[in-house]
């Protein structure tokens, strides 16, 4: 009985954020068409009906970008209209986005939590690591306004998890980044993908391997304290 799950960029390499290690910027410099816009609600549709066709057991949506919150509130809510109607088999249907949390507010959080969407939201340790590489497109950075953003979806009950992108800065402090995103319970580390013409330096292995190691022993050490 098959599962699916897609991966969907609703908004191409649309971004309200210019990092600068974005991977998917360089991609989208270097096609013929540097972006495909805001996906089409009919586009949509077709996609989740014959995705529900497919599945069978459960049925698995996932949204990304660029900045997938950019397609607008109304856009999932057209999701949801259409996972509804084509649901014929009464498939569990799961629904996530991974977004900068630029975009995110009182009105972005409550509307996750009350339609189970897991969120995963972007942080990249402690404020002085996120501000060097997340900033906004005239070179501010983010970080103040990505914590509250969490905060946000803490407040509202939405289920989220933190996404770090681990750079040989980041990697280069274990302790520091473990302990500044430690609040937010779920954690992700994921490595930096170098793009076509970066001039930053790949995350060296050894680094990002020892990073890990780190992070897990910070990991077990500090909840078996807290479960003493």
């Amino acid at each position: 009985m098959p599962q699916a799950t897609f991966m969907i960029k609703p908004v191409s390499n649309l971004c309200n954020m210019q990092c600068e290690y974005c991977f998917y910027d360089d991609v989208s410099k270097n096609r013929a068409a540097a972006s495909h816009g805001i996906m089409a609600l009919d586009t949509l549709e077709m996609l989740v009906k014959q995705a529900l066709e497919y599945a069978d057991t459960s049925c698995s949506f996932a949204f990304q970008g660029g900045e997938p919150t950019l397609a607008g509130m109304d856009f999932y809510k057209e999701l949801l209209n259409f996972q509804k109607m084509h649901n014929k088999k009464n498939v569990q249907i799961n629904n996530s986005i991974q977004t900068n949390g630029y975009n995110l507010n009182a009105q972005w959080a409550s509307f996750f939590a009350k339609n189970n969407f897991l969120v995963g939201i972007s942080i990249d340790g402690t404020q002085a690591l996120h501000n060097k590489y997340r900033k906004t497109a005239d070179g501010r950075g983010t970080y103040d306004r990505i914590e509250k953003a969490a905060t946000i979806l803490h407040g509202n009950k939405a289920t989220y998890n933190v996404l770090c992108v681990v750079n040989n800065d980041i990697a280069a402090a274990p302790e520091e980044v473990y302990f500044s995103l430690k609040k937010h319970k779920y954690l992700q580390f994921i490595p930096r993908i170098s793009g076509f013409h970066s001039t930053t330096p790949a995350l060296d292995v050894d680094a990002y391997s020892q990073f890990l190691k780190t992070t897990f022993d910070l990991y077990t050490k500090t909840s078996c304290a807290e479960n003493m």
